[in-house]
């Protein structure tokens, strides 16, 4: 597929959900600039740009690129949900079950979501660990660089544990 008809099925689809190039821009953390450029064919988004999208604009990515993207803009402007949609009140929907949304994508949103759903206690534990090391710093600096090291494998062990427990048993649906 040519880079102009990606682009034409990018703005068609940005423009069904009534959204600006700022504000596409501004949900991905790029400038209206480069949303232009997809758009006008100048430059393609690279595939994690492109999955962003997709689930910005309710549809596949496969409808995305395809060569029909107008069939992919009155989809989103219908209100229907993919795999990657949102529902009505804008909040992600994930239908597993569906066969567009792959092992690999719905691992990595798995893994994404438990990241954003436990960023607080990461960020807990990693203060929580650097008070613990400028304790042992401070009561002997003959141990700290083992204690601190060990402490922090343990410490990503334990978590990254935890993350693939979730991811596993959500993404397999449970299946293993």
């Amino acid at each position: 597929m040519k880079s102009k008809t990606i682009g034409a099925s990018l703005a068609a689809c940005r423009r069904s959900r009534h959204m600006t190039q700022e504000a596409v821009g501004e949900r991905l953390g790029v400038t209206s600039k480069t949303v232009s450029r997809w758009e006008t064919g100048a430059v393609l988004p690279d595939l994690v740009r492109l999955t962003q999208l997709s689930q910005l604009y309710g549809i596949s990515v496969d409808d995305l690129i395809s060569d029909d993207g107008n069939i992919s803009a009155n989809q989103s402007a219908s209100g229907e949900t993919s795999a990657h949609g949102t529902s009505a009140a804008g909040t992600p929907v994930l239908d597993t079950t569906d066969p567009r949304f792959p092992l690999s994508d719905r691992i990595a949103y798995f893994r994404r979501k438990w990241l954003c759903d436990h960023r607080a206690v990461l960020i807990f534990s990693a203060i929580l660990f650097c008070a613990v090391a400028a304790g042992v710093w401070i009561l002997g600096r003959y141990v700290t660089i083992p204690v601190c090291i060990i402490g922090g494998v343990l410490l990503y062990v334990f978590f990254y544990n935890r993350m693939r427990e979730y991811v596993e048993r959500n993404a397999f649906d449970g299946k293993r």
